[in-house]
């Protein structure tokens, strides 16, 4: 597998660690890992899985294919971090939900890494705009606002941090 496949199947992961996955996303994963090369029985059947799904059965059958690959299950913390990286990538190349996106990461940084409360910051900012008084701090303007949001991504995205 690929570096791009391990990194969908730690988000997956981290949406399971976090109560979130839901069974649509099994079976897009299941048909993505399809179209990238894989091939053994169990991902064949639940990539097949069509509306409606059974929860149970569609992670009964994720955990075969993690079985039938050998794979060893990842850590939640490298869960986090793979998705918290998918989450800045998408704020670099974002333009219409940026704020959305920062309080998603703000919410993983919140629970799995204190050292970038940064977007503690960030969050805040945002709250100030949407229920405070229409203002950002500085006197911002909105467009300088998710100027500073991408580039604080970027710069995460080339610090150490993903390097560990």
């Amino acid at each position: 597998m690929g570096d791009t496949t391990r990194v969908e199947t730690k988000i997956l992961f981290y949406k399971r660690y976090e109560g979130k996955a839901k069974a649509i996303d099994y079976v897009n994963w299941a048909y993505q890992k399809l179209i990238d090369g894989s091939s053994v029985d169990s991902l064949k059947t639940l990539a097949s899985f069509r509306e409606p799904l059974n929860q149970f059965e569609v992670e009964d059958y994720f955990q075969r294919v993690i079985k039938e690959w050998k794979m060893p299950v990842p850590t939640h913390e490298e869960c986090a971090k793979a998705y918290l990286h998918h989450l800045l990538r998408q704020i670099v190349g974002e333009d219409r939900h940026v704020t959305h996106i920062a309080y998603e990461v703000y919410e993983v940084v919140r629970e799995h890494f204190n050292e970038l409360n940064v977007w503690y910051d960030i969050s805040e900012m945002i709250d100030e705009f949407h229920c405070g008084e229409n203002r950002l701090r500085g006197n911002l303007t909105w467009e300088q606002f998710l100027s500073m949001i991408k580039r604080e991504a970027e710069k995460q995205l080339e610090s150490e941090f993903f390097l560990q």
